[in-house]
């Protein structure tokens, strides 16, 4: 039988230069990064800043968990 990966979603919003995580222990990926994190209540994931969030993905994918991976985008007008 298969081991079951554990998923990491991570979104990045370049505008705000803010990033989310969202994992069992996002909390503490984020913490190990360097990054402080701030918990949003309405959205429940983790937010920090843009750069933490880039190496909370390159660690995900180094420990070998799934990985979701998204860039905010905005409208032109």
């Amino acid at each position: 039988m298969r081991a079951r990966r554990s998923w990491v979603i991570v979104t990045v919003d370049p505008v705000n230069h803010t990033g989310t995580v969202k994992a069992f222990d996002a909390k503490e990926l984020i913490e190990r990064c360097g990054g402080r994190p701030y918990w949003s209540a309405r959205r429940r994931v983790w937010i920090t800043t843009e750069a933490v969030v880039g190496d909370v993905l390159a660690l995900a994918e180094s420990m070998g968990r799934a990985v979701s991976f998204e860039v905010v985008k905005r409208g032109d007008a």
